[in-house]
């Protein structure tokens, strides 16, 4: 499992001046690092983890980008068109590929479908924009502290889920009501037969729910 808190990428356009920067603030802050995939760094330690100052120095070094490998130069090159920021937040790990298998277990991989999805239904239907690093943290905040404190991944998955379950009548029934109201959807509302299936199936979401509501009462 993850072991805390290694380090944070800040990936800026100016090496030198936000090592500067960083000085002024009070810290100390390392000399220029040379990697051979073109980019460069200064480091500011910190008592238990660092600032890794990132600066793509060499583009014409970095690995292109592959279906089944990073490339941590094209990641941050590819970060720094839009911004300058912390890029990437890095956990000690002693079994990487156990970590990662549990941090898809602990919601990472949906929470950024989440976050997608979520982004598409404020902007297209109910008109209104979160900031891109709010809807991040938001959405991948809780999975990134379950796998960085240990829990279980499933056990974590499992209550998870729990409690995903209650929240979908909040959501089937509403979207059924709207879904059979011809005023409302016009020649593409709901057949007779699909809102009798779609109603059959809340009405088993509510039962499933309601038995597992009694049966965590009685244990």
């Amino acid at each position: 499992m993850p072991h805390g808190l290694d380090h944070i990428v800040h990936a800026v356009r100016d090496l030198d001046a936000a090592g500067e920067f960083y000085r002024r603030a009070g810290f100390t802050v390392g000399a220029r690092n040379r990697h051979p995939w073109g980019t460069h760094n200064r480091i500011v330690q910190l008592k238990h983890c660092f600032v890794e100052i990132l600066e793509v120095a060499e583009p014409r070094k970095i690995a292109p980008r592959a279906v089944r490998s990073f490339s941590f130069g094209a990641f941050n090159r590819d970060f720094l068109r839009e911004r300058q920021g912390f890029s990437m937040l890095i956990l000690g790990s002693r079994d990487a590929v156990a970590d990662g298998r549990s941090f898809e277990a602990s919601g990472i991989s949906s929470s950024t479908v989440g976050t997608m999805a979520g982004q598409v239904i404020m902007q297209g239907f109910v008109g209104f924009t979160i900031p891109v690093w709010v809807r991040r943290l938001v959405t991948m905040l809780p999975a990134i502290i379950v796998a960085a404190i240990g829990l279980n991944p499933t056990n974590t998955l499992v209550v998870s889920q729990v409690v995903l379950s209650f929240q979908l009548p909040f959501a089937v029934i509403p979207l059924i009501q709207l879904t059979s109201n011809r005023n409302r959807m016009g020649e593409l509302v709901n057949s007779r037969t699909t809102t009798v299936i779609a109603w059959v199936v809340a009405a088993a979401i509510l039962f499933f729910n309601a038995e597992l509501v009694w049966l965590i009462l009685r244990s």
